[in-house]
């Protein structure tokens, strides 16, 4: 129970951040501009800094990455 707790309160952000995605989608003009400034601290605050995609090493995904 403890664990689910813990990962409940990690994922918190995500959840907020879902809504805020919402918001800025469809509320009224005051809620978007608010809805943008809490997406940017999300993203300031949890997102990390840098993203990695892993690819097997065919032939395919080489020649996309050096042509």
């Amino acid at each position: 129970m403890e664990e689910q707790e813990k990962e409940y309160e990690q994922d918190k952000w995500k959840i907020a951040l879902r809504s805020e995605l919402v918001i800025a989608m469809a509320g009224d003009l005051r809620e978007r501009k608010h809805a943008y400034g809490e997406i940017g601290y999300y993203y300031q605050c949890y997102a990390p800094a840098s993203l990695y995609k892993y690819y097997s090493d065919s032939q395919l995904h080489l020649n996309s990455i050096f042509p």
